[in-house]
């Protein structure tokens, strides 16, 4: 039996509609869909994989539809290979009925990190031209804003515990406020 799997974000649903005809296209009978992330698609990728029987085929239109992480692919995987069930992902032209797919099935989790570090390289460039033209200006600092607050905590005698209780800071950041204005020294 051809099983497909589709998911989405939650921002575009519209794209399960889209995965839908290209499965039914390559001949898929049951479906199994998700809108969300990789959390929420959990349940229903393990309820696919219960339902899923010796022989069948499980049909999917991107790898990453599947699994969100090389770790989540290897289990999915050895689920597959232990269970005799083929996996085939239309964009890369992935069949593991033949031996070139099954073969290429070993190379899954090494691609899958290949495309991660790209996306990854991708967007440090991305960061990198946006501080150039001045639109990027990163994550504001939380702590060093309540600068302020907690000087003045501290120099009206709150411990601090206190202190870190009232402006939800961490400890750390706490201390670090203190020591570099010289209200604290790091005992060593």
């Amino acid at each position: 039996m051809m099983i497909g799997f589709m998911r989405a974000l939650a921002s575009q649903p519209e794209q399960i509609e889209l995965q839908q005809r290209a499965l039914e296209a390559a001949g898929v009978v049951k479906f199994f869909s998700a809108i969300g992330d990789m959390t929420i698609a959990e349940p229903t990728i393990h309820g696919l994989l219960d339902f899923a029987r010796e022989d069948d085929v499980i049909v999917i239109t991107s790898l990453d539809r599947l699994a969100g992480t090389v770790r989540q692919l290897c289990d999915i995987q050895e689920i597959l290979a232990r269970k005799n069930i083929a996996l085939q992902v239309l964009d890369l032209g992935l069949d593991t009925r033949t031996p070139e797919g099954a073969a290429m099935m070993g190379f899954l989790p090494h691609l899958r990190l290949m495309r991660r570090r790209g996306y990854l390289d991708a967007q440090r460039e991305g960061i990198v031209a946006a501080q150039a033209a001045g639109r990027y200006k990163g994550r504001k600092p939380t702590a060093r804003a309540k600068t302020p607050d907690v000087l003045n905590a501290y120099r009206l005698g709150r411990t601090v515990a206190q202190i870190v209780r009232d402006t939800g800071i961490g400890r750390a950041s706490v201390y670090r406020i203190l020591e570099a204005n010289g209200l604290w020294a790091r005992q060593n």
